[in-house]
């Protein structure tokens, strides 16, 4: 037996320890040759580096739509991977199949989606993973024993939330054991200041970086880029581009008398390495604990950062806030989210057909993937084709778990959104049209056979990086739905409308209302809600019935609008409809004005009509006619929407609906009523 002081006298204990590998997923609606694009660019020129260098270990990441899609489209690339696997230089990661936010899906869901990508992996390439990527290392505590529960060891969070953790110094660069419920897995920290000169100093540089203070007999270092940047990004230019990316490879051969590579599997696997165990709060990489706040609050966030830095001080603990923040940040993202975990209970109550529940669960789990909760650096939530594809898939997963001959109509009362108020959930054979208690809009409306959520909308933000330009745009302050009640200025027009520099008159908009006839058997349900119009000085008080009466393919919308007031009111009263269409080069939707037996195409940019008695909107993508009818001919607005959001450093314009809003102007004696109908329907293009 050698003695130990032999090795500590060659520097044996002294060798840094190098966990080194990527990450690699595709956003859900990336077309094939986009991900042919990045595949020719960066994954596979990585891989073919990485396998001319068989000395160097390295721990692998990618997502099930991805390996999927090597599947399907270039095999040899996952035969490569299988053989690297094989012979012990590449140890695969496991996680969510569908790269969900773990977090915050049911339980059942969590250890489904793990379960699912820990059997794809195990039957393509012989091995069962015992690690786990976390998108966008976003943690909570929970985590530790659903992972545990999943089969998983291990899995990776940055420094940072090592430091948000209580460590410093040393422990910076040592994994950890953390627990939840008596259950454990190893952390290991990666190294974002190593990080943040990977592929932009000379590889030498980053091979000191990494040796630096080797006073620690147990130092480790994690390298773990996103692998579409080494080759490919934005489609045309190289972040880290694989010379240089060969040259690290050639100086971490060249130095392995001071570095070992290690795969963390067979890390955990070993005893006697000295291990703390710690807690981490709710974190994630950092950028994310900023942009989940309000665009005045980041401002203020980085100016405490600089303040801090300035003192001399780092900002270590200065977090922001964290993940779950996105779902009351963007309304459109708790909607989302309330989509989600409705559809989770409908596929867990399917009972007795076995392979239903599996292609339920599995449109549920797309449903899930989690850029469509959150806005980053890639545009996640405002980027619709993306919020689109998640409902379609919930969509579709909802439709699997009705029963043939058994499923019927309904018309349900339930908090839908977990705000502790009701809302009204219509669930028939054509749409679904869901109503909330405020505004009394409508907020969710799908054509369940082409699992499209004509209501799949995001309202205009602020964000800390838009120009004064975007900013005169105008920002919205209430959710972009259908049926919002309004009254008008009849002075202002539709481009002060446009930018929200309008006088709102109304208290309406997104007040509460009150059910107050609840009619399951009939599909009806009316709302009642009693507020102000403010107009020249007099405030008026105003009451505003509204009844919905839901069909096979339409929803009809009958107002009641009474002036309380004791004197005479003159009102302008508009109603808005927003529909969120696909509008690409290819699918451009068209919109018709319809009168008698006349059908003119009007332009689909900002127009103020005269006199409209029926607006068609033509669906290309999906093929369906979207009517909106009025019992009273009036004058309308329309017009698209546009978000501008942050995609890869640029700024990026986005169509997300297109709106329209008749107008009626009328007088109100007290007590005296004024009615109108309108009816959205919707239907198959002939």
């Amino acid at each position: 037996m050698v003695p130990l002081l032999y090795y500590i006298y060659f520097g044996k204990m002294k060798k840094v320890k190098l966990i080194f590998g990527t990450h690699n997923s595709i956003s859900p609606c990336t077309e094939d040759k986009e991900i042919e694009n990045i595949y020719q660019k960066a994954y596979k020129p990585f891989l073919t580096t990485l396998y001319n260098f068989p000395e160097i270990s390295a721990v692998l990441y990618y997502s099930g739509p991805l390996l999927e899609w090597f599947e399907k489209h270039h095999p040899e690339f996952n035969t490569v991977l299988n053989e690297m696997v094989d012979k012990k230089q590449v140890e695969l990661l496991g996680g969510g199949f569908y790269e969900p936010v773990l977090s915050i899906i049911p339980a059942q869901d969590r250890v489904g989606q793990i379960e699912m990508m820990t059997t794809f992996l195990r039957k393509s390439f012989g091995k069962r993973t015992r690690g786990c990527w976390l998108p966008g290392r976003i943690w909570e505590p929970s985590l530790a024993s659903v992972l545990r529960s999943s089969g998983i060891d291990y899995t990776f969070l940055d420094d940072t939330h090592f430091e948000a953790a209580g460590y410093t110094g040393d422990d910076l660069f040592k994994p950890i054991i953390t627990e939840d419920q008596g259950k454990t897995v190893t952390v290991f920290p990666i190294s974002r200041r190593i990080m943040s000169g990977f592929g932009k100093i000379v590889p030498r540089k980053i091979i000191e970086d990494i040796c630096g203070d080797r006073s620690s007999e147990h130092k480790m270092v994690v390298i773990f880029p996103n692998g579409r940047q080494i080759g490919y990004e934005n489609g045309n230019s190289l972040s880290i581009n694989h010379q240089w990316l060969e040259s690290f490879l050639t100086e971490l051969r060249n130095n392995r008398k001071n570095i070992e590579l290690v795969h963390p599997g067979r890390y955990v696997r070993q005893t006697g390495y000295p291990i703390n165990k710690g807690y981490f709060p709710c974190t994630s990489y950092g950028e994310i604990m900023k942009w989940v706040l309000p665009a005045e609050k980041q401002k203020e966030f980085d100016q405490l950062s600089s303040n801090l830095i300035e003192m001399g001080i780092e900002p270590r603990w200065v977090y922001g806030g964290f993940f779950r923040q996105f779902l009351s940040k963007y309304k459109e993202s708790n909607l989302l989210y309330s989509k989600m975990m409705h559809v989770s209970i409908l596929t867990n109550q399917v009972r007795g057909d076995k392979y239903k529940k599996k292609a339920a669960k599995d449109e549920l789990w797309k449903g899930q993937s989690n850029m469509a909760y959150w806005h980053g650096n890639q545009g996640g939530i405002y980027n619709s084709n993306i919020r689109h594809s998640a409902y379609k898939a919930l969509i579709e997963g909802e439709k699997i778990t009705r029963e043939k001959g058994i499923f019927k109509t309904s018309l349900s009362a339930v908090d839908y959104d977990m705000d502790g108020e009701k809302e009204y959930l219509y669930q028939g054979h054509v749409t679904n049209a869901y109503v909330h208690h405020k505004g009394a809009s409508l907020f969710e409306f799908d054509h369940i056979a082409s699992c499209w959520n004509y209501l799949n909308t995001l309202s205009r933000y602020p964000e800390p990086y838009h120009s004064q330009e975007i900013i005169n745009s105008g920002y919205d302050t209430y959710g972009r739905h259908a049926f919002i009640d309004h009254f008008f200025d009849e002075e202002e027009g539709v481009e002060k409308f446009q930018n929200m520099t309008y006088t709102e008159q109304g208290s309406f908009t997104d007040a509460p209302y009150e059910a107050v006839d609840y009619d399951r058997e009939h599909r009806k349900v009316t709302f009642i809600s009693t507020g102000t119009v403010v107009k020249d000085g007099y405030e008026y008080t105003i009451e505003i019935q509204k009844k919905y009466t839901f069909k096979r393919s339409s929803i009809d919308v009958d107002y009641q609008i009474k002036n309380l007031s004791l004197h005479k009111a003159e009102l302008c009263f508009g109603s808005e409809v927003n529909l969120a269409l696909k509008n690409d080069i290819e699918h451009t939707p068209k919109i018709y004005r319809i009168d008698d037996e006349f059908k003119d195409e009007i332009p689909s940019e900002r127009v103020e009509h005269k006199t409209i008695e029926q607006l068609l909107t033509y669906d290309q993508f999906n093929n369906t006619d979207i009517s909106l009818l009025l019992s009273k001919p009036t004058d309308m607005w329309t017009f698209p929407v546009y978000t501008y959001s942050r995609e890869s450093g640029q700024i990026e314009k986005n169509y997300q609906s297109s709106c329209y809003i008749p107008r009626w102007s009328f007088s109100l004696l007290k007590d005296e009523i004024w009615t109108v109908s309108m009816t959205l329907r919707i239907d198959r293009s002939n």
